[in-house]
């Protein structure tokens, strides 16, 4: 159980989700040697804002982070699928295929892979996995991939993170703490709300930790977010843009640093056509 939870958070840090389809033709920012060094001095010199009193309180920004990026209250009903695609060191690009239908309990990742196509997901409380639609897959790609009930949990909720953090975060179990500040992140003025979770009140063990979300204090949509899994896994994630899908908005582009504020990843959301 050890190995498989390294394995994935391994996993969870490099890809944070994966996979695609119709991306290709998307431009991915690459960063360079400088790029680097300036946004790790971005990201790690964060400051709190003296003198700007906050008019609200920690939980009215959270709710006003969640009418932003579900305005229409779409969330708990919600059903949509999209492509995501992450391109690691050496420009190794994953991609997959997420999807969700909440009112009926169900969640599918398609991994597209040059050894085959990966599913794992959820049908009515059923795990489920297969290798090119076979259910017989080795040992070492069950591992590597989170084929298992533990992993195919911890990929839902991760891959549901990329669909709505701010309302995930609502039910996820964590708590919001009551203090909030105005802090620099990625050179921006944000709210700064901390999530904290305990492993007896959060859906998942991927919530027992810290979670900060940063928040713009104007439009208050997500700017990124600082996750702390454990001592071994703690990333930053910086978001641009955004694109809507079946009501929600959703973080367009993804780029993800290391606790030191190297860069580690770039990754790609994208709609799917309506007739793919």
């Amino acid at each position: 159980m050890k190995k498989i939870k390294k394995t994935f958070l391994i996993i969870f840090v490099l890809l944070i989700s994966c996979f695609f389809s119709t991306a290709q033709n998307e431009k991915i920012p690459i960063t360079s040697s400088s790029e680097k060094v300036m946004k790790a001095k971005e990201l790690m010199e964060e400051q709190m804002i003296s003198g700007d009193e906050i008019p609200f309180t920690a939980e009215e920004i959270h709710e006003k982070c969640i009418r932003y990026h579900d305005p229409t209250g779409v969330w708990d009903t919600y059903k949509g699928k999209m492509h995501h695609v992450t391109v690691l060191g050496q420009n190794y690009v994953v991609t997959e295929t997420i999807e969700f239908d909440k009112p009926n309990d169900y969640y599918l990742s398609t991994a597209y892979q040059n050894f085959g196509t990966i599913k794992r997901g959820i049908n009515k409380g059923q795990h489920f996995f297969s290798l090119d639609n076979d259910t017989i897959v080795s040992q070492q790609i069950k591992d590597n991939w989170g084929l298992s009930r533990e992993g195919i949990s911890w990929f839902k909720n991760q891959h549901l993170g990329h669909f709505g953090m701010p309302m995930l975060l609502k039910t996820s179990g964590m708590t919001v703490a009551r203090k909030t500040e105005i802090v620099k992140f990625d050179g921006r003025d944000c709210y700064a709300l901390t999530f904290t979770g305990i492993p007896e009140k959060v859906i998942d063990p991927i919530f027992e930790n810290t979670l900060t979300l940063y928040i713009d204090p104007a439009s208050f949509c997500m700017r990124g977010y600082n996750w702390i899994i454990n001592e071994n896994a703690k990333f930053t994630a910086v978001l641009s843009g955004e694109i809507a899908v079946n009501g929600l908005k959703i973080p367009h582009i993804i780029c993800l640093y290391n606790a030191k504020g190297e860069h580690g990843s770039s990754s790609i959301n994208t709609v799917i056509p309506p007739n793919e």
